[in-house]
């Protein structure tokens, strides 16, 4: 007699889901979407702001520069000013030539400035610098009366 293998009850089948859990289900899916919406936002802002606080950097360096500029305006002035002799330009020249190498550096000009201002920017240090630095070295050199 030929023998006969019972066939395996077939897995029972999940209870159907009613029309609740099924919108509860599109709605998890739906705040998932938005949650990566709202991070890729938020990560958008934080670029944002930092572009801005760059931007706000920029313009204080450069409104600090145009200040510095407009003070040095007035100090380039020669009203009011006092006429040196040229024994007392020579001194001062040496004084601040540390080095004594015949040119002043522009750190042996900034040495000096600070000694009567410490409050100078290096930004005004450096436009007085390019000011009395007539040929570009970054050095300035000794003027002497008749041109030389």
């Amino acid at each position: 007699m030929p023998l006969r293998v019972a066939a395996e009850p077939e897995p029972p089948k999940p209870p159907e889901k009613s029309g609740l859990e099924k919108q509860l289900e599109a709605m998890m899916k739906d705040s998932g979407a938005v949650m990566s919406g709202a991070s890729a936002t938020k990560d958008n802002l934080k670029k944002e702001r930092r572009k801005s606080k760059d931007l706000e950097e920029q313009l204080a360096g450069m409104a600090e520069a145009s200040n510095a500029w407009n003070a040095l305006e007035g100090r380039r002035s020669r009203r009011n000013s006092k006429n040196y002799e040229d024994t007392d330009l020579r001194t001062a020249f040496e004084a601040i030539d540390k080095d004594k190498s015949g040119t002043i550096e522009e750190n042996e000009l900034e040495q000096a400035i600070r000694e009567m201002d410490p409050t100078l920017s290096s930004i005004t240090v450096k436009e007085m610098m390019n000011f009395a630095d007539s040929d570009g070295d970054g050095k300035c050199v000794e003027r002497r009366a008749g041109g030389g």
